[in-house]
Parts: structure tokens; sequence; C-alpha cells
């Protein structure tokens, strides 16, 4: 990850716009493709926002950064849950060096600093300070690096956690899955798997395999052979009860209104 950021000439960069955002709307989606030419950055300090990106999924909420590459292709899925309203700052930039080709969230919440800064380049493009505007853009360049390289580290610890994903993939279904085996399929201490979870997920274990479950729930949703009765067992909720209320809390409405919405999936 952090090769976004390492052995690059920044001296190319251009700040193309920066914004303060602030959004009241919640359960709200936006769905359409990306063609874009330029990189994003955004910053989100409130709130929360479940991306699917080109078939794969991002968790963007209160505490995280996320970093959108510059495409090339018109036909990328993009999808966005507003989950809860926010605040947090998107800046958009481009540059002549071939960046990072893959989204990314990345935690922040410990480095205040960063959400500093995003302010500060914010402010300073509002006020068309254009050189205080790339400088503190450079510090944030220097800044996130520097984050990377702590989260990132090794090959061999960018896999501390490679096991437990895949367990949770094949056993997603399970009524329960138990945090303390993830952390032994991974040779960690649970509190130290928690911690390194985190670092490489974005969000600890229990949100991940929640998030998970919700996108299996909405991808089943969609065929219309299966009953919600049905799918809640299929997914291994103990009742179709809990089921409903679990989709409810995640999503902002039942099972059944999803579908309705989102028949023609």
């Amino acid at each position: 990850m952090d090769d976004i950021f390492r052995g690059y000439n920044w001296s190319g960069v251009t700040v193309l716009n920066a914004q303060h955002l602030s959004a009241n709307e919640e359960n709200v989606w936006y769905e359409d493709s990306v063609s874009t030419n330029f990189y994003q950055l955004g910053a989100k300090f409130i709130g929360e926002t479940h991306v699917e990106y080109d078939g794969k999924s991002y968790m963007y909420d209160a505490g995280t950064l996320l970093y959108l590459p510059k495409e090339t292709r018109e036909d990328i899925p993009y999808r966005r849950h507003i989950v809860k309203s926010g605040v947090g700052v998107c800046i958009f930039f481009d540059t002549d060096q071939q960046l990072f080709s893959r989204p990314t969230v990345m935690p922040i919440a410990n480095r205040p600093q960063i959400r500093e800064l995003f302010n500060k380049v914010a402010d300073c493009y509002l006020l068309e300070d254009r050189i205080a505007c790339m400088e503190a853009f450079y510090s944030l360049l220097m800044s996130m690096r520097e984050e990377f390289s702590n989260l990132v580290g090794s090959d061999s610890a960018r896999n501390k956690t490679a096991p437990a994903i895949d367990y949770i993939s094949r056993h997603l279904c399970d009524p329960y899955i138990d945090i303390a085996q993830l952390a032994d399929l991974c040779g960690l201490s649970s509190e130290y798997f928690r911690h390194c979870f985190k670092r490489e997920q974005g969000v600890a274990p229990h949100r991940y395999v929640a998030h998970q479950k919700i996108l299996l729930a909405r991808k089943l949703l969609c065929d219309e052979s299966y009953t919600v009765d049905e799918l809640s067992r299929r997914l291994g909720f103990s009742s179709c009860g809990y089921f409903t209320r679990f989709f409810r809390e995640k999503c902002g409405m039942t099972p059944t209104e999803y579908r309705k919405i989102f028949n023609s999936c």
C-alpha cells in the first residue's frame, strides 16, 4: 500500500479541487459508473458509507481514509450506500506519475495531524491560496507515507491475517465465527490479532464479518426464488426476525423493503 507514495516525484502534482463535505442524508443509495481523469483522497470524520467499487466492497466510515485511483475505463461499477450522515474532506488531484491502481481504505483515527492537514488543504483551496494549499497537500502526502509504512511494514506482516480472511469467506454462513479461533489460525494472541486485523483491514474483525454477511445477504435478496425466511436460515441466523433486525440495523431497511427497491438487480 505504501507503494502509492514511494519513489515518485511529487513536484508534478496538481490539486484540482478540495472540498469540505457535510451530508444530512441517511440510508441513501447512489449507483453509477466511474470515469475520472484524476485521483481522489477522502477523509471521513463522522458518518458511515459502504462503497462497492469494481466488484469489491470498502467500509468508508468515521476515522478512515479512502483512496480512489485515476481511471482509464468508463464501465467501472460504483455503488455507495450512505448509512449514516457524515462530515469529511475530499481532495481531487492529478500527477504525471502512475500511482496505485486499486482503491484502498486506511484507518487514520489515531492520526489527528492527518485530519488537520485534510482540513487545511480544503481551507486553503477555498481561499484560493494555491501555494499554501500545495504546501499542506505535500505535508499530507508525507504524513500518509509514514502512516502507510507503519501500517504495512514488510510483506510477511502484510499477510498476518490472511488465514482469517480465508476462513471467514468459507464459513460466512456459520451461525457464529469465533474471534479466538481466527486468532489461533493466524498464530496470534486474540489481542494482537484484533490489532493486526484492524490495521490491515481498517475495521475490527466482528465488523468485517457483519459487513461481509450483509453483502452476501444483499446479493441473495436479488434472487427472488428464495423467501426471506429461507435466506435467513441459509445465512446462519437463528430466526427470520433476528435476520430482519440485523439487516435493518446495517442497511436502514428490512430485507423485504430492500428486495422491492432492488428487484431489478
